[in-house]
């Protein structure tokens, strides 16, 4: 019913397979390329994405895991300064409150320098909050910040444009809001 089946040595199996790669010299270099070729492809589509995976959860982290973020639509009234503060004096869980507000259309001057940024008014314990690295100076506290001190953090784009490589701690700059049109 069924064929008798061969049986090949090793030795002359491999001698068969040796004399198919000289009589098909470019299939088999084709053939051993596209393997390279397309193993290399995997490999490096695997590092990217494992790579890529790593760096978002770093990211992650820097954010913390206990951080909780309300964002207001803009429609009403919704998280204030008072809840903020009820948070902070009722809730035995929450360390930091920080109410955050973006600034549009912000001029920065120093002397005869003049920047154009975004900017974002925050309380101090924002800071502590996200972990944020400063390169020079330090952070305003919770004193200036009750006070509503003079104080600010420069991003270091801002410092640069404004600055360049002076060291801008202890500088005095104006802030302006830009009149819209």
């Amino acid at each position: 019913l069924f064929p008798k089946t061969i049986m090949i040595s090793p030795i002359a199996f491999f001698q068969l397979a040796l004399a198919n790669l000289k009589t098909n010299k470019l299939r088999a270099v084709l053939t051993m390329l596209g393997m390279v070729f397309g193993t290399g492809a995997v490999i490096a589509t695997m590092s990217s994405s494992e790579g890529a995976a790593n760096h978002i959860k770093e990211e992650m982290k820097k954010l913390g895991t206990n951080v909780i973020t309300v964002s207001n639509d803009g429609t009403g009234t919704f998280f204030s300064v008072k809840h903020a503060e009820l948070l902070k004096k009722y809730s035995t869980t929450i360390k930091a409150v920080s109410i955050l507000e973006w600034l549009d259309g912000i001029e920065v001057r120093y002397g005869a320098k003049l920047s154009s940024v975004r900017a974002l008014s925050a309380e101090s314990e924002y800071f502590d909050t996200f972990s944020l690295n400063r390169k020079s100076g330090r952070i305003y506290d919770q004193f200036e910040d009750q006070q509503a001190a003079p104080v600010v953090v420069l991003g270091a784009a801002v410092k640069e444009s404004i600055f360049g490589k002076e060291n801008a701690t202890g500088k005095f700059i104006h802030l302006y809001r830009e009149k819209s049109a």
